[in-house]
């Protein structure tokens, strides 16, 4: 038997009003709360059929409709608003401010003024400051305003001036002098260093090398050089493009090929050239020696630290895993390699720009043969 419900007397039938600007009595915060509109009065079918198109005002063809009559054009100051008379209005928003193009002249003038730590956001502002930026004038200005031949002496050899006169790599060895000599720079980097980072952030990056490095009886370093794999030099895609150039055999038809010389030029004069570009060193110290396995073209899938035995000093354990592998899924549900360093006393993360970045990673890796043999 159908339950019967009653009405309650004097309250009478709600209906909801559209309105344009809505009282702040009808939202939640506010202390003057109405009471819920009814969801028969909401969906009301004899108000919708009454907005409905009676028959005279149905034309014959909807082609020949006037498009001026469906749409309203409102103009509020430099802003231009067209509002269709559909049931969901769709709002188009033109604006008629008139921007000023400057010339490339202008915009190399400013960047004689511009700090180091503004060259990207000087670079983001539009196509000809960016332009500006990707010059060799351009680095080679800020190059000589930040060096000193005097207080610099110390540089490697790639960054003094008879090295840097190649424009090829120019762009980072700019940098590189920069996060050498500049001072806020350095205090940056003394601010960091200051604090542990969070290892964390190296996951997803593919291992190229890693080495250890045994600088006293209770000291050992542990490097693991990592790398985006969203980021591809230049220089691996033009290696791998094997298709562009076809090999002779004979020395005599490759002597004067305007192909291979126009592509030598390009390649000489590449100021973005930067093979350690997306590459990343997690440096490790210990007090003890660990046991490192073999990593390298693997995937960082996971990073714990923790407590080791002793409340000493702390644990670090690095799960690697196939390039092909998802660091989101389970590590238990992949083929994973662990690598266990404990009694670590200190950790660091060093960009390419580092000074403290390994530059002879060719010798790091022989020094990796003759530890793990326990020399």
């Amino acid at each position: 038997m159908a339950r019967k419900t009653r009405k309650k007397k004097g309250v009478s039938g709600r209906r909801l009003v559209p309105e344009l600007d809505l009282p702040v009595a009808n939202f939640v915060d506010s202390p003057e709360k109405t009471s819920r509109v009814r969801k028969s009065d909401s969906g009301n079918l004899r108000d919708m059929s009454k907005t409905a198109f009676k028959p005279e005002d149905v034309p014959d063809d909807w082609m020949d409709r006037n498009e001026d009559d469906e749409d309203d054009v409102t103009e509020i100051g430099n802003l231009i608003i067209t509002t269709s008379q559909a049931e969901t209005p769709e709002v188009k928003i033109f604006t008629t401010l008139k921007y000023t193009h400057y010339p490339l002249d202008f915009w190399h003038l400013i960047s004689h003024y511009l700090r180091p730590e503004q060259v990207g956001t000087f670079a983001l502002i539009c196509q000809s400051s960016n332009s500006v930026v990707s010059s060799q004038s351009f680095w080679r200005s800020l190059y000589s305003r930040y060096f000193d031949p005097v207080a610099h002496n110390d540089l490697p050899d790639r960054l003094l001036p008879n090295c840097m006169s190649r424009p090829k790599g120019l762009r980072a060895g700019v940098v590189k002098m920069l996060y050498r000599t500049y001072t806020p720079f350095l205090e940056k980097q003394s601010r960091a260093a200051a604090i542990w980072p969070d290892p964390h952030t190296m996951t997803g990056k593919v291992c190229l090398v890693n080495w250890s490095n045994k600088v006293a009886k209770k000291s050992v370093y542990y490097y693991f050089k990592l790398r985006d794999q969203s980021i591809t030099t230049t220089k691996a895609v033009k290696h791998c493009d094997s298709d562009r150039f076809s090999v002779s055999d004979d020395e005599d038809d490759c002597i004067g090929d305007s192909e291979q010389t126009k592509q030598l030029i390009s390649e000489l004069s590449d100021i973005t050239y930067n093979p350690e570009d997306g590459c990343r060193i997690l440096q490790v110290t210990g007090t003890c020696w660990s046991s490192i396995p073999p990593v390298l073209g693997l995937k960082l899938l996971g990073v714990e630290l923790s407590v080791s035995h002793g409340m000493r000093f702390h644990k670090l354990k690095l799960l690697f895993g196939s390039p092909l592998s998802d660091c989101r899924r389970n590590h238990d549900q992949q083929e994973t390699t662990q690598v266990l360093i404990d009694n670590v006393c200190g950790m660091k993360v060093l960009d390419w720009w580092s000074p403290q970045y390994p530059r002879d990673g060719q010798r790091k890796t022989t020094q990796q043969i003759i530890d793990h043999f326990g020399s």
